[in-house]
């Protein structure tokens, strides 16, 4: 499982937030975003979204590549995890590559659990 690091590619970790079976560690700093986006199981491109990725290798990783608007997204296998960065073309790599080399924390589930206990403890006064 993906570990949060407090910073990615010099953007610090902003949130994270868990979305049915995916969960996403957004960075950001001004105008710089990346999200981090990790779901348990195999990557398998079906047959709508599989004519718009295409193979590429980012940092090493080989896996597939997808160009909208000003933003990239670039998803591969990592384990038994699917993997997937999203962001700017010219922080893509960087942030990719520093993925394995970012101190390691705790995992994205472990750190929305906390963020979430915080919130409710900030809320309550408990």
């Amino acid at each position: 499982a993906y570990a949060t690091p407090d910073e990615l590619d010099s953007m610090p970790l902003t949130s994270v937030r868990r979305m049915q079976e995916m969960v996403g560690a957004f960075y950001g700093s001004g105008a710089r975003q990346l999200v981090v986006f990790e779901e348990t199981g195999q990557l398998r491109l079906n047959r709508g979204n599989g004519r718009r990725f295409r193979p590429a290798s980012v940092a090493g990783r080989p896996g597939y590549l997808y160009q909208f608007s000003d933003l990239q997204a670039f998803t591969w296998q990592s384990g038994g995890d699917v993997m997937t960065v999203v962001g700017d073309p010219g922080d893509l790599a960087q942030a990719t590559y520093s993925l394995d080399r970012a101190p390691r924390h705790q995992s994205l589930v472990d750190r929305a659990r906390d963020l979430s206990r915080d919130l409710i403890e900030d809320l309550t006064g408990a």
